[in-house]
């Protein structure tokens, strides 16, 4: 997983060279800071057709955040590295170490408030590489990871790995809630790292 920050310091102005970068760099999760928009002028629809989920938390006078986010999955069973089913939702952050309590339990409360889904916090996956190389919650880049099960939202977890658009949407759901608490707190956590 590939996790990026840029401030970006006007997102509209340079719209052109993020749209090359994604497409350039491929990252997993985005974080823009001064993007100096409101939510309703953030270029949404430019990031969103790189198949992007945007969050934004644009403030008039203020340069505001924003978290794209671009999730993984994988097999939910692998038995040549662990006996059992993979958890649906598999949260990393080492222990607690690379991010802010405040994300970690955003993503956590959502997860496991899911009906009819499962969850873990640091448990097979308990942040790869990126998350804890990157993840320095006090210089204010915190970094999470999320693994989905693949039964979770496909039909077959062999070729041709077609989507199930039902499970989908159900997942979906989840997902939205769960950068919508992320975005809650980045206000909070932007301050407190500028102080």
């Amino acid at each position: 997983m590939k996790i990026a920050t840029w401030n970006i310091n006007g997102v509209k102005a340079r719209i052109e060279n993020l749209v090359h970068w994604l497409k350039d760099s491929q990252p997993d999760i985005v974080c823009l800071q001064e993007i100096k928009t409101v939510d309703e002028g953030f270029p949404r629809a430019e990031i969103e057709a790189l198949g992007y989920h945007v969050e934004t938390h644009g403030q008039k006078g203020f340069n505001g955040v924003a978290i794209l986010f671009d999730c993984h999955s994988i097999r939910s069973h692998i038995p040549f590295l662990f006996d059992g089913k993979l958890p649906d939702f598999n949260i990393g952050t080492a222990g607690g170490v690379t991010c802010d309590p405040q994300i970690e339990n955003a993503a956590v409360d959502v997860a496991s408030a899911a009906a009819g889904y499962t969850s873990v916090l640091n448990g097979r996956f308990t942040g790869g590489w990126t998350t804890r190389h990157y993840g320095q919650p006090e210089t204010g880049v915190h970094a999470i990871q999320l693994e989905l099960a693949q039964d979770s939202h496909l039909a077959s977890e062999s070729v041709p790995y077609d989507l199930d658009p039902d499970k989908a949407e159900r997942l979906r759901v989840h997902l939205r809630e769960m950068l919508k608490r992320i975005e809650a707190v980045a206000p909070d956590l932007n301050r407190e790292t500028s102080r």
